[in-house]
Formats: C-alpha cells, sequence, structure tokens
C-alpha cells in the first residue's frame, strides 16, 4: 500500500482510527475498545491500541510512518505512557503523538489543525490552535464543577425548573409533564430517586435535554431561560480561547450532540456571539475527529 499514516480517535466507549496516505487520501479504518485511562485499566488501553495497530498493519501491509493517539484522558499523567506502551506491544517503533481528542475534532472540523472548536455532547470544551503551534483550551473540566452549556447542564437544568414550578421557586412549565412521563414519576419525591439512584449516569441526566425543543417552540419560559444560559456559557468559553489566541476573527467549529442536533441551541449561540465575539463564524464539521487525528499524523511527516 505504500507509506500511510494512522490516527485514532479514542473516547470513552469506542475508538476509530483512519488510515491516510502522505497525499491526505483517506484510505481505510478500523476500530476497537475506549482509550479513556480514566475509565479503563492500563492494560485494557495499552490492548486496544496494539490491537488497531495490528489491524491496520494487517490490512496496509506493513506499520504507518506516524501515529496520532487523540484520546479522552490524556491530561492523566499516566495517559501518555501507557498509550505509547500499546504501540510498542503492537510492534511498531515510529514516532507516536499523543493528543486531546478535542484537538482531533478541531482538526477534522476544519480540515486543518488550527483554528477553534466548540464541543458540547454530555460535557462541554472549547479549544483552540494557532498557525504557529500555540494551543489554549476552557472547560472541559467535568461535570461536577463544569461542563456548563453541556447536555448535562442543560438536563440537569431541566429537573431544576421542574423541582422549582412544584416548589413554587419558578414559573409552570411543560417540562414537567414531559419530565413525568419520560422518568415514569409522578413528584419530587421520584424525580430525587432517579436522580441519586446508584445506576444513574450522566448521560441519563443529560439525556433529558431533549425535551428542550418542544417545550421552547411552545414559549415555555423555563425551557427558553435553560436555552440562554447554555448559550451563554457556551459563548464564553468561546470567548475565553479566542482571545487567549489573538483568534478573534476565525472560524468556529460547532461540535458535540448538543450542539449538532439541536437547531434551537445553535440559534441561541449565534446571538451570544454576536454579542461577545461578532469576529466568530461559527460552522458544522466539514469532517469527524478520526480524519483529524489522522491529518494530525500526516502533520509528523513534515
Amino acid at each position: 500500500m505504500g507509506l500511510y499514516v494512522l490516527g485514532l480517535d479514542g473516547g470513552g466507549t469506542k475508538t476509530l482510527a483512519q488510515a491516510m496516505n502522505a497525499e491526505g487520501r483517506p484510505l481505510f479504518r478500523v476500530g476497537g475498545g475506549a482509550l479513556n485511562l480514566n475509565s479503563e485499566t492500563p492494560d485494557r488501553v495499552r490492548a486496544v491500541v496494539r490491537d488497531i495497530l495490528q489491524q491496520a498493519g494487517r490490512q496496509a501491509g506493513g506499520p504507518p510512518a506516524a501515529v496520532c493517539i487523540a484520546a479522552a484522558g490524556v491530561s492523566n499523567p499516566a495517559a501518555a505512557q501507557v498509550l505509547r506502551a500499546g504501540a510498542q506491544e503492537a510492534g511498531y517503533a515510529g514516532p507516536v503523538q499523543v493528543t486531546g481528542d478535542h484537538m482531533a475534532a478541531l482538526a477534522g472540523a476544519l480540515g486543518r489543525p488550527e483554528g477553534l472548536i466548540l464541543i458540547a455532547g454530555t460535557g462541554s470544551i472549547c479549544a483552540g490552535r494557532t498557525a504557529d503551534g500555540r494551543e489554549a483550551r476552557s472547560g472541559g473540566f467535568g461535570h461536577l464543577i463544569d461542563d456548563e452549556g453541556s447536555g448535562y447542564a442543560m438536563g440537569r437544568d431541566v429537573l431544576r425548573a421542574v423541582i422549582e414550578a412544584w416548589d413554587g421557586r419558578g414559573p409552570e412549565t411543560c417540562l414537567t409533564k414531559q419530565v413525568c412521563e419520560t422518568l415514569n414519576v409522578q413528584d419530587a419525591a421520584g424525580i430525587v430517586a432517579f436522580v441519586y439512584a446508584p445506576e444513574c449516569t450522566k448521560r441519563d441526566i443529560a439525556a433529558l435535554a431533549r425535551l428542550l425543543p418542544q417545550a421552547a417552540a411552545a414559549d415555555d419560559a423555563a425551557a427558553l431561560a435553560i436555552y440562554r444560559r447554555a448559550a451563554r456559557e457556551l459563548a464564553r468559553l468561546a470567548e475565553a480561547v479566542a482571545r487567549r489566541l489573538k483568534l478573534e476573527q476565525a472560524e468556529l467549529a460547532l461540535a458535540g450532540s448538543a450542539l449538532v442536533n439541536d437547531a434551537f441551541l445553535r440559534q441561541c449561540l449565534s446571538q451570544e456571539l454576536t454579542r461577545l465575539e461578532p469576529g466568530l463564524t461559527a460552522v458544522l464539521p466539514r469532517q469527524d475527529a478520526a480524519m483529524g487525528a489522522a491529518l494530525l499524523a500526516r502533520e509528523m511527516l513534515r
């Protein structure tokens, strides 16, 4: 097959790897399990990397010339060493770049490694990179202390709006009926039981954000307030990175399920960006993070 590079996009549930030739043409894809060392054992993470590189080697007839591993959880001090060890166990002796999955998402979304990306899925983060290689990020510190504007934050605020309506602290909202039907509960005690059940995850709470578009379309005051708050927090994430990197006149890729799938949230965000950073142009991703990781791997050849 000739010279090729391999980019791995490792998330919390699965990894997708993209092979690319030296001219930038996509070749093939292989996949495996999760690469997040914060939720997987080191042995499992090494095994996933090893298996993916071996799959690629079999398909291409040889090892890649460069590998970029973009994964969640690389802020863990042990992550880079474990990920590189997995590549070595596959018999790979070439260069390996380890970076955050948000940087691969940036490169894929814009088709180049420079610019800005705002990601709002279950969590939220904004990241940026300049042409001379300077990087910055804001947010992304987890749902317990951060992740404002994310699907989790909006789902949490849906529950809060229902509780406050029952208490008389907030306006009556059609979210009450939607939440009760979705969770099969009748009162605040039912919501408390749902939230604090051992099996309840942040994804379960984030899923409740899907109730917002219908409520907002009915001009529900609580739903509109949740959208405004989320948009304001997301715009603040973008503002912080744009100003730190002096990228106030740039494209801002919007990624993550909350932003990509919710047109109302994007509309509210556009209004906030016009107020805070009018020079930013919001765009939807052109390619995915696996392609972005491959682009970063190709940059290593230069």
